[in-house]
């Protein structure tokens, strides 16, 4: 992703919107999903996604969320995330509006990819090492 954001997003070639996709089989998925999207609400979304994906194994066998995000969050940014899950009845509109998406899409697995150039989506899985990913960025850009 680092490398995609500097040669890519930055430079205004491609535009990247991170989607949630919280697969049933695993049981703390839509939770993470409610974390990363309370963590947007305080301005601290890309790197509470970043911690969410970088420490899954840890959180993903005991749903511990909270303490997986600790290098990540203040405590007190902590405590708005959890008030957020707590009383924000819409916490879940974008998750549902993301998982709508990806069914039409057909995802199986996440992360997955999904390539929108010219009105036609191109659905990627596995996500390609990143000199495929260029290669087939590059390509379509030239076109």
């Amino acid at each position: 992703m680092p490398q995609l954001a500097a040669e890519y997003v930055k430079t205004g070639k491609v535009k990247l919107l991170h989607r949630d996709y919280p697969l049933q089989q695993h049981p703390y998925a839509r939770a993470a999903a409610r974390y990363a999207n309370a963590s947007g609400a305080i301005g601290k979304y890309d790197a509470v996604a970043d911690r969410l994906f970088r420490s899954q194994e840890i959180w993903s066998v005991n749903g511990d969320i909270a303490t997986a995000l600790t290098p990540t969050l203040a405590p007190d940014e902590l405590k708005r995330v959890l008030h957020i899950i707590e009383t924000d009845a819409h916490i879940d509109d974008t998750v549902a509006e993301d998982m709508a998406m990806g069914q039409k899409d057909q995802l199986k697995s996440t992360p997955t990819l999904v390539v929108v150039a010219k009105g036609k989506r191109q659905v990627i899985a596995p996500i390609p090492v990143y000199s495929l990913l260029k290669s087939y960025l590059d390509a379509l850009l030239s076109q």
